[in-house]
């Protein structure tokens, strides 16, 4: 509705443009199809503009069954969007390293166990922590929060100024994050904190939260690597995913992290593997109710029937029966992702072959 509408007023709209390519299905992106390419040929070069109607158009030429083209528009979108939003690899890695050394093993202030159980769903973005909310959000003792900036807001400023983090601190923090909690429904137990990269503050968030429940989503790196590679994010926080080298080592850091956590937080996350959410919703809501302490509710089969509201670039799809159709799309696409392919660290990721050359 409001995309036609600027269109009417400035029909070469980048944003406009972008976001109508997203959203529709493929018959009408058909006809949307000339007036992105007319736009892109009069797009200044190099310029953010350029980009957004270069992701227009991959997205349109990928639902005509284009993929070469489709992969060479969004290579020339992302190496636009790289330049525009260099990413410096070398000091995010060394951020990990410094939030890991915080932890060689597992923190010593408990804390009483109060309040609602904080289940904090995490994981690399686009790895299906949008469908594990909705699922735990059909709870009818759940509260579905999205994605609470919250826990970074607080705990990055003490990270990066080396601030120790003793019961004093784990207080202010326990304190300062409630006081930003909105009032959940009556009923509610318990509430979902979906934020994808809280996987790099678990350490922090389980001193604080001894009883909160970890859920760390797992997907196949290719298929979020594609993901991402066809998205463009309004934020910063995902620069990385502009650069497939870049998007690489952030994978290996994702990892190489969360075989930290596993290590000092045994038999305290639960892995939940994306693949196997979609091909049987049933069985893995029943083990994800279990792992947060929760009795079964059938509506949790049933999360594109939630009421709760999705902001990020999922909204389309969770609104949607669950489907595997994602499952395995790299392949079409594997040519073009060859360096993030090649880049992975296959002693973080034993499953995936190089790509051949």
């Amino acid at each position: 509705g409001e995309y036609a509408t600027v269109l009417t007023l400035a029909p070469g709209h980048p944003e406009a443009l972008e976001e109508l390519a997203r959203l529709n299905p493929a018959e009408a992106n058909a006809d949307l199809r000339p007036r992105v390419v007319a736009a892109l040929k009069r797009a200044t070069p190099g310029s953010e503009a350029q980009a957004r109607l270069a992701y227009a158009l991959a997205r349109i030429v990928g639902q005509a069954g284009e993929t070469e083209e489709q992969d060479r528009q969004l290579a020339a979108a992302n190496a636009t969007m790289a330049r525009l939003r260099p990413f410096d690899s070398v000091a995010d890695s060394a951020l990990s390293q410094r939030i890991l050394a915080r932890f060689a093993e597992a923190p010593q202030h408990p804390v009483a166990g109060d309040g609602p159980l904080p289940i904090f769903v995490l994981g690399l973005p686009r790895s299906g922590t949008t469908l594990a909310e909705a699922v735990l959000g059909a709870h009818p003792e759940v509260a579905a929060l999205g994605e609470r900036a919250a826990a970074g807001i607080l705990l990055y400023p003490l990270i990066h100024a080396d601030t120790a983090f003793g019961a004093s601190e784990i207080a202010a923090f326990r304190t300062a994050d409630r006081a930003l909690l909105p009032a959940l429904p009556p009923g509610r137990r318990a509430y979902v904190d979906k934020m994808p990269e809280n996987y790099r503050l678990i350490g922090f968030l389980k001193a604080a939260y001894p009883q909160a429940r970890i859920v760390n989503l797992r997907r196949d790196p290719r298929d979020i690597a594609l993901s991402m590679w066809q998205g463009h994010f309004s934020g910063r926080a995902l620069d990385y995913t502009y650069d497939l080298t870049a998007m690489a080592r952030r994978f290996n850091d994702y990892a190489r992290m969360m075989a930290h956590w596993h290590r000092i937080f045994p038999g305290q996350i639960l892995d939940l593997h994306y693949e196997a959410l979609v091909a049987d919703i049933d069985t893995a809501s029943h083990a994800l109710a279990e792992f947060c302490g929760l009795d079964w509710h059938p509506a949790m089969a049933r999360p594109h029937q939630s009421a709760t509201p999705v902001m990020t670039m999922s909204a389309n799809q969770i609104r949607q029966p669950v489907h595997s159709r994602s499952v395995g799309g790299w392949r079409r696409h594997a040519t073009a992702l060859a360096p993030f392919i090649d880049g992975l660290d296959p002693a973080l990721w034993p499953d995936i072959s190089p790509c051949p050359a």
